[in-house]
């Protein structure tokens, strides 16, 4: 079942449209050319903010497919001192997909036939303001167990930043929990 164009196109233009779908890249010229289009942004402009990215870890094109709810509890330097952010994803990829829709490449970009059909894998990456991850739990709903992670911990444009692969199986759901502590609250942006 393809997706329904019209209605992908609608989605986007409202994200676009309430700030939700930003695009940001590191090349300069690109991202001197995107600052001239809505979709826009760049880490500077939300010095105070959670951000939270997803990229495709497969070589498919299972992502309409795989729906993201991302929850902040407050991203503005709290009195208490932390931010929690909390990433519902589910995999409702159908069954019946062409071959290059739903696939998964190896290292060496050769379609992997170990890998289960509508198998997902997506590296969310959360980029918090001036913190440390304090903690960070796995939850998937069809094993009923808490798995601990260790989120891979990076920076980019000066933001402190950790990244978690998440697999999610047809029918699998998952919730990813991160509890952040404040050091330092930067200014707010100019």
């Amino acid at each position: 079942m393809p997706p329904d164009g019209s209605a992908l196109w609608e989605a986007m233009s409202q994200a676009v449209q309430d700030g939700h779908l930003k695009v940001w890249s590191k090349n300069e010229a690109d991202q001197a050319w995107l600052e001239s289009l809505p979709l826009a942004s760049a880490f500077a402009q939300h010095p105070q903010d959670v951000i939270v990215g997803f990229v495709n870890g497969t070589g498919g094109k299972l992502d309409p497919y795989i729906t993201r709810e991302v929850t902040i509890d407050d991203s503005s330097c709290p009195a208490d001192g932390t931010v929690s952010a909390t990433i519902r994803m589910h995999n409702q990829v159908p069954e019946g997909l062409p071959p290059y829709v739903d696939v998964t490449l190896d290292q060496d970009g050769v379609p992997d036939p170990s890998v289960p059909s509508g198998f997902s894998r997506t590296y969310v990456t959360a980029y918090a303001p001036g913190t440390t991850l304090q903690d960070a739990s796995f939850l998937k709903e069809a094993s009923k167990d808490g798995k601990p992670i260790t989120p891979v911990y990076g920076g980019t444009s000066g933001r402190p930043d950790w990244m978690v692969p998440v697999e999610l199986k047809r029918g699998e759901s998952t919730e990813l929990h991160l509890l952040f502590k404040v050091t330092k609250c930067p200014s707010s942006a100019s």
